[in-house]
């Protein structure tokens, strides 16, 4: 139901933007196909149809000429000629109040006669032409390389001539200068992936960047190299995809380094809610879905991250900048903002680094003590002297028996020593150490000590010594008389990713309230320091006593194992 609240707050803030975002398309006049005796633009044109530059409603085949009206607000002539830059899919000849002032490829009635034109290109608008007042700018063209609902009409303006503007100046490099830069960071981010314990958000933000560079040379490369519209549907779909990475990369980076759970869930919404909007609004304008998607991260960090841990606002500060770009500026401006937010990200990932470090120094200090504590208390002094008296006893009767003692008292040792420094260990090694121990006690006390075992998968990971501690405080804080000894071990797969392991040991019937104590002893704190050091907090540890037994159940989720 809390997930349900924020999605319906996240639905309210993407339709308030989409309708805040939304534009109202541009509508010029056409006339489709050309008449046989009409070669210029002479035909009156108020019964034209209305033009929509975004959707064509008009059969791609043959010649159509397309109307402009310009509105000129001059105080006195020009002095020089005056230039138009006209950004158009098509082969067309254009005409400034009837009068032809240039062509860009060859338009034909049929695909075999057309030339493409060049998808940028300036024509001089002669100073004698230039008048205050309105104007008519004409095009006679044709599209049969072009394909359905791409636009025809980009950007076409009128100003004076400026020769110094047609060389690359150096702020005109900033964009791809910075593309460039966030490719190099999003390297940095993959080497975190494979050398910081795989951890997907670095994966997930090599892409974003990858893709936001590919985006950024997409949008620019009919700046940076000329080519002609029919090569546009080539650099359309390379910037739909890298826009696609881009918009579904930014949030799920956000989710996946916050641990917001089911993060999936929120995709899938996003996604679902942007097919029901576009029945409601217009979506063709990208600036409104890459304003939902950082809007969506916003919402993300603020909510998951900054709330919670204060270093997030500086990315959260970072995505408000970049939603304010593209709301107020347009998508090409937008990579001068966007290093703003990697920049931040990168900050708030070295504090990150500092902590784990910190963290994972403390944990080694930890796993030495651990280590140290295990060792420590399998050599403890009763142990020893119980051990010690036992085999004194037998060196004078039982030479043989001695020796046995002495050799399985040294494979204890000396896997307990090799175990002692892993942080995992298969459950069934640790099953071998325990019948280890049981053989050297069925020796200690003259009697059968067995191991009963039920596993369905000997190969899952446990902390190393945590059977073994049980076993032993079993014949620590019990005196038994009996001649044979059935400890139980049951292992039981819950889930998918979780096990029970249940191990029940005897228990000596003139045994009282002593034998309580062992919850609360150094064997206990030994095993939930593990399992905590292990797990995390995805872990059960209970135990039930009865007259005859004493039973430990483990219960651990593998899917959480802490890194």
């Amino acid at each position: 139901m809390h997930l349900f609240t924020k999605y319906l707050f996240f639905l309210f803030l993407l339709f308030t933007y989409s309708n805040i975002n939304a534009e109202q398309p541009q509508s010029f006049k056409f006339y489709a196909q050309e008449s046989p005796n009409w070669s210029k633009p002479t035909i009156e044109s108020s019964n034209w149809l209305e033009f929509d530059r975004n959707v064509r409603a008009y059969p791609k085949s043959g010649i159509f000429w397309l109307e402009i009206p310009i509105s000129l607000e001059i105080e006195r002539p020009p002095q020089k000629d005056w230039e138009l830059t006209v950004h158009m899919l098509a082969a067309y000849d254009v005409y400034f109040n009837d009068e032809l002032i240039g062509n860009n490829g060859m338009p034909s009635m049929h695909i075999e006669g057309e030339q493409p034109g060049m998808v940028w290109n300036s024509f001089l608008v002669p100073d004698h032409m230039i008048k205050a007042g309105h104007h008519k700018l004409r095009f006679k063209a044709s599209t049969h390389y072009s394909e359905p609902n791409m636009k025809l009409t980009r950007e076409i303006w009128l100003k004076p001539y400026d020769a110094e503007s047609k060389y690359i100046r150096v702020w005109s490099l900033i964009p791809a200068l910075l593309v460039s830069i966030a490719s190099v960071v999003g390297l940095y981010f993959l080497f975190l992936f494979f050398s910081d314990d795989k951890q997907y958000e670095h994966l997930i933000f090599f892409v974003l960047l990858q893709g936001m560079m590919v985006y950024g040379y997409a949008i620019q490369w009919d700046h940076l190299v000329g080519y002609d519209y029919s090569s546009e549907i080539t650099n359309l779909l390379v910037e739909q995809f890298s826009s696609i990475t881009v918009l579904y990369s930014l949030p799920i980076y956000f989710l996946l380094k916050h641990k917001v759970a089911y993060w999936w869930v929120w995709i899938i919404g996003a996604s679902f809610t942007t097919v029901i909007a576009m029945n409601y609004v217009d979506l063709s304008d990208e600036k409104i879905l890459w304003g939902c998607s950082f809007l969506l991260s916003l919402y993300i960090s603020i909510w998951y991250g900054a709330l919670k841990q204060s270093r997030f606002w500086l990315e959260s500060m970072g995505i408000a900048v970049c939603l304010v770009a593209i709301f107020m500026q347009n998508l090409e401006d937008l990579f001068i903002y966007f290093p703003i937010l990697f920049s931040f990200i990168l900050l708030t990932q070295a504090i990150n680094t500092r902590e784990r470090r910190i963290a994972l120094k403390e944990a080694e200090y930890i796993q030495a003590k651990l280590n140290a504590e295990l060792l420590k208390k399998h050599i403890q002094p009763h142990f020893l002297l119980n051990t010690l008296t036992s085999l004194m006893e037998w060196v004078e009767t039982d030479v043989d028996k001695s020796m046995n003692f002495i050799a399985l008292l040294g494979d204890e040792f000396r896997m307990m020593a090799q175990m002692s420094n892993k942080r995992l260990v298969p459950l069934s090694s640790e099953i071998d150490l325990c019948e280890k121990h049981l053989s050297l006690m069925s020796m200690r006390l003259d009697c059968e000590c067995e191991l009963s075992k039920n596993i369905c998968n000997g190969q899952v990971l446990i902390p190393p010594g945590i059977l073994h501690t049980l076993i032993e405080n079993a014949f620590t804080h019990n005196v038994f008389t009996e001649q044979k000894l059935i400890f139980q071990l049951i292992q039981t797969k819950v889930s998918l990713t979780e096990y029970s392991i249940r191990l029940t040991t005897p228990k000596s019937k003139n045994r009282t309230s002593e034998f309580r104590k062992i919850g609360a002893g150094t064997g206990t704190k030994y095993i939930e320091a593990r399992l905590n050091q292990c797990f995390g907090k995805h872990w059960q540890f209970s135990v039930d006593e009865t007259e005859e037994t004493f039973t430990t159940d483990i219960r651990i989720n593998y899917l959480k194992i802490k890194q």
